[in-house]
């Protein structure tokens, strides 16, 4: 074996490569329509957990299966929604090749008024009332963007009438993530520190080859 003996920059090229790639992979996938529209995103992680996630316009008890019971919802505390809603800002709601999703809040399904985009996350609470608690995503073109808790609209009134307003469902996929590729997929990066680790480690493997013939 000739690992054992590889130079320490050789080495920690290959690590770098490797956790260049690990982190690449694990990167939320895009999901676009045919018209450029952001319709959710496959593999978002929240503390370590990987959701698919779909916007969608509709009403909260239409969306959430009557939005009434504990049940009805993904997230049961305000840590894990807003680390939910964290997440949407940090992982999906992003300038990609595949459109300017940050600055341009107009191209998010259901928030197509532009302006300031606001994306609900209902959860649960012990108690429910006409008002059902949510996370609220703030994407905003020009003002820092925000995740904060809040009162949500009413759970039987239409987030249509609101065209700067949708709601954000979150569906758990496990650890390994979804295997369905998506449209924004592009992670040149970890592509080329992986190319240089493999380099790296050829160029090695001949040099020990060339030592152990000499001797």
């Amino acid at each position: 074996m000739f690992i054992p003996r590889l130079k320490p920059f050789v080495l920690a090229t290959a690590i770098v490569a490797s956790v260049g790639l690990m982190t690449e992979s694990r990167a939320a996938v895009l999901l676009i329509d045919d018209t450029g529209q952001l319709t959710g995103a496959q593999g978002v992680d929240v503390n370590g957990t990987l959701y698919d996630v779909t916007f969608a316009d509709g009403t909260c008890a239409g969306l959430f299966d009557g939005c009434d019971d504990a049940g009805d919802f993904t997230f049961n505390n305000q840590a894990d929604v807003l680390a939910a809603a964290q997440a949407l800002l940090d992982q999906v709601f992003v300038n990609t090749v595949s459109g300017a999703f940050d600055d341009d809040t107009g191209l998010t399904n259901g928030c197509e008024g532009g302006g300031n985009c606001f994306t609900h996350i209902p959860f649960a609470i012990a108690d429910f009332e006409a008002n059902v608690p949510t996370a609220m995503v703030i994407n905003a073109p020009i003002e820092a963007d925000d995740a904060a808790l809040a009162n949500m609209v009413p759970e039987n009134t239409p987030t249509e009438l609101f065209p700067q307003q949708n709601y954000a469902l979150f569906a758990a996929t496990g650890p390994g993530g979804p295997d369905t590729p998506g449209a924004d997929v592009p992670a040149p990066s970890a592509l080329l520190l992986f190319a240089a680790g493999l380099a790296g480690l050829a160029a090695a493997g001949r040099r020990h080859r060339r030592e152990r013939n000499l001797d």
